[in-house]
């Protein structure tokens, strides 16, 4: 193996184990919000209180962030879909950080959270999911 061809594996794999972490935590919480699991809100009180946020159109803004961290975040983690899925999951968490935690870097409340998995994502929007995906399995 070339070192070329190493370097390569080991730039797939590192996308590979970023992509799965990221997507694994953003579908946690996009179950809780959309179906009340892992002891999530549920849909109901997650759209209430996207409502207190001073959003345009809160009810849709809560389906669209649930459902990009649910059914993005699936498509993530296969690697399905290119780049594309990372987006809108990327935005959903810098809504986060200017509209829910906008006065507290760290701890309890804070922004560094969804900071870091939105610059995460962001460069998975950039990057591209690798070459360790469910599509090029079946290429």
């Amino acid at each position: 193996m070339s070192e070329g061809s190493n370097r390569a594996g080991l730039t797939d794999t590192g996308l590979m184990l970023i992509r799965c972490v990221c997507s694994v935590v953003l579908v946690y919480h996009g179950a809780g919000k959309l179906f009340g699991w892992f002891d999530g809100t549920g849909f109901e009180q997650f759209a209430s209180y996207v409502g207190t946020l001073d959003l345009p159109e809160p009810r849709i803004m809560a389906y669209a962030a649930a459902v990009s961290e649910f059914f993005a975040g699936l498509l993530l983690f296969l690697g399905v879909g290119g780049r594309w899925p990372a987006l809108p999951m990327a935005a959903t968490m810098i809504i986060a950080v200017v509209k829910v935690h906008p006065d507290k870097f760290a701890g309890p409340g804070g922004m560094e959270f969804p900071l870091a998995l939105g610059v995460v994502l962001l460069g998975l929007t950039c990057t591209g999911p690798g070459n360790y995906t469910l599509m090029r399995l079946f290429k």
